[in-house]
């Protein structure tokens, strides 16, 4: 990059942009003031514990890298499992003709970053990249604001990292934001026509191919964006901007074949041990379950907190859509955007600990946004880049999710890659309509996102740090329970067969000091009866349902009293949220 090309680029990170009449503290301050706040939360909801099982394989794997041993693990009884049926990670990868599993193989490069930063500073270290992403996403979102008006900066920036799902994910051991970061690099740079094609046309390739060796989903984006660009190009006859988009395919398309490339590398021939249960609806029934939860859905569980947020958000559409027709309704419509907020306090009183899983409640200031685009902005170069790209990627991960919508993320896990391309869009929308909003209702619309908002993030940090303790609590009581246990086959390492799928990744930094079997529940019996043919006198079921697995491990293995719960409380309410069993089994 040449000297004039990075000066360029300081430019753009320290110049003080800002609404007419406005003398706010310089861009820079706001990221410093930003990276605080995010330290702050990164103490406040303990680093050192998991959320879901998905980070318990990720730094499963990056914490086998950073000790020296490679990517392989061993199957810790196969002579038990010679099928790989019951390793103790389910989802992991067998490694072919070996009893020898990676247990995140899919995207290399990531536990890779892992080790790295776990060598620096233990599981905080690796969670601490999260941290990261969130704000390198947030300085991205607001220099893609840039583009779109003045003032829009800094409220990207605080909307992005501290008001958008970003939040929450910045504080996981998974790559959402650091794939989002690099998303934003890429939209920056395709609109980004002052800097030198040269210059753009490395950034835009990197940070596509970065994109998409941390998340599937952004491979998505790639294409959209690529398209997005064309199609502008075309409208435009600006055939250099068809060049930004073709770069954004060849990054994307480079960035895939790289990470399975690296796959091949580091693990070589693999057979799938297991891949992700999904209900067994139609596919069309399958879209409509995923839309719901993933963009409306309030609570994962909690009925009444869920229905909420779906009821806040189609109010809340409902009365933007209104007023833009109707001007004299503005003073209603901010009167709705309070009464979401207070829905927003009821909801996260109902179910703190819960995640908030659908994008549109998570982030409400999509939803005025959305409301307030016309067809005037969307018919600008930048604006157009960004709806397009945006509106196909959703599309897309809609046409392509879970029926579940993935499980465990807060406002639509597959969709953080897009939200510092989307936040300056719509926030660029709510602006070009201040103007005509008489002021009582702007101050009333306005305290209700904020407070929206700032709810939400406090819903975040809780329902992190209870989820943590929860984690925590969960397999501390496992592995106690089982550290007395003599297995009588001359190794004293103790045995947990489990059919909980996920335990043994939220365990992670236990398994390798036991020996851990994880099945289905049509398998109890089969397992039960090797251990017994092996010699097993004494073993540790854990269990959601142990009548049931200790009715199939047979007559040949007996409880030792009954099984004990580990009960996680709602904070407040103190009754039972979830329960695992455990109970000793001895053979009889």
């Amino acid at each position: 990059m040449s000297t004039l090309q990075a000066d360029r680029w300081v430019d753009e990170i320290s110049s003080p942009e800002r609404l007419p009449g406005r003398a706010p503290y310089p861009f820079i301050a706001h990221v410093l003031a930003l990276a605080a706040v995010l330290a702050v939360i990164f103490v406040l909801v303990d680093p050192r514990r998991l959320q879901q099982a998905d980070e318990g394989a990720a730094i499963a794997q990056a914490n086998h890298l950073a000790s020296g041993s490679g990517w392989r693990i061993a199957h810790p009884m196969p002579q038990i499992d010679p099928e790989g049926d019951a390793f103790p990670y389910d989802l992991a990868t067998r490694v072919a003709g070996t009893d020898d599993y990676v247990v995140f193989a899919k995207h290399p490069t990531y536990p890779l970053l892992l080790a790295g930063a776990i060598r620096v500073g233990g599981v905080p270290g690796a969670i601490a990249l999260s941290t990261a992403g969130t704000l390198a996403g947030a300085v991205m979102a607001a220099l893609i604001a840039r583009r779109l008006g003045a003032g829009l900066d800094r409220m990207a920036l605080w909307t992005v990292g501290a008001g958008s799902p970003l939040l929450f994910d910045g504080y996981q051991a998974i790559a959402h934001t650091l794939g989002a970061a690099a998303v934003a690099v890429s939209v920056y740079f395709v609109l980004a026509r002052n800097h030198r094609m040269a210059v753009r046309g490395v950034a835009i390739v990197a940070s596509a191919a970065f994109a998409v060796l941390m998340r599937n989903e952004a491979l998505l984006f790639g294409a959209a964006l690529g398209l997005a660009a064309f199609v502008q190009a075309v409208r435009a006859r600006a055939w250099r901007d068809a060049l930004a988009g073709a770069l954004v395919w060849a990054g994307a398309i480079g960035g895939m074949q790289l990470d399975r490339t690296l796959a091949q590398t580091y693990v070589g021939a693999t057979d799938s041990v297991g891949s992700m249960s999904i209900s067994g609806a139609g596919f069309l029934s399958g879209r409509a379950t995923a839309l719901r939860i993933t963009m409306f859905a309030g609570a994962e569980s909690n009925a009444v907190a869920s229905a909420l947020g779906l009821v806040a958000v189609a109010t809340l559409a409902y009365a933007i859509v209104a007023a833009r027709r109707t001007p004299e309704k503005w003073v209603s419509a901010g009167t709705v955007s309070l009464l979401v907020a207070a829905a927003l306090v009821v909801q996260f009183v109902l179910a703190p600990a819960e995640a908030v899983p659908g994008l549109l409640v998570a982030c409400p200031v999509l939803v005025v946004g959305l409301a307030l685009l016309t067809g005037q902005q969307l018919r600008e170069p930048a604006s157009f880049v960004l709806a397009a790209s945006s509106a196909v990627f959703v599309a897309a991960v809609l046409a392509t999710q879970y029926a579940n919508g993935g499980g465990g993320g807060w406002g639509g896990r597959y969709f953080g890659v897009v939200l510092p391309v989307l936040v300056p869009l719509v926030l660029a929308a709510i602006t070009r309509r201040i103007s005509s909003i008489p002021g009582a209702a702007l101050r009333r619309l306005g305290a209700g996102l904020l407070l929206a908002h700032l709810v939400l993030g406090v819903h975040a940090v809780v329902s992190l740090r209870l989820s943590h303790e929860w984690t925590d609590q969960l397999v501390d009581h496992v592995v106690a329970f089982a550290g007395d246990d003599v297995p009588g086959d001359g190794d004293a390492r103790p045995v947990v067969l489990t059919t909980s799928a996920p335990l043994a990744r939220l365990a992670w930094q236990h398994v390798g000091d036991g020996r851990w079997l994880t099945v289905d529940p049509g398998d109890v019996a089969r397992y039960g009866g090797r251990l017994r043919e092996a010699g097993l006198t004494t073993i540790t079921l854990a269990s959601a349902d142990p009548q049931a697995d200790l009715a199939a491990l047979g007559p040949g293995w007996t409880a030792q009293g009954r099984p004990q719960v580990t009960v996680v409380q709602n904070l407040w309410r103190g009754d039972m949220a979830f329960g695992l069993y455990v109970v000793e089994v001895r053979a009889s």
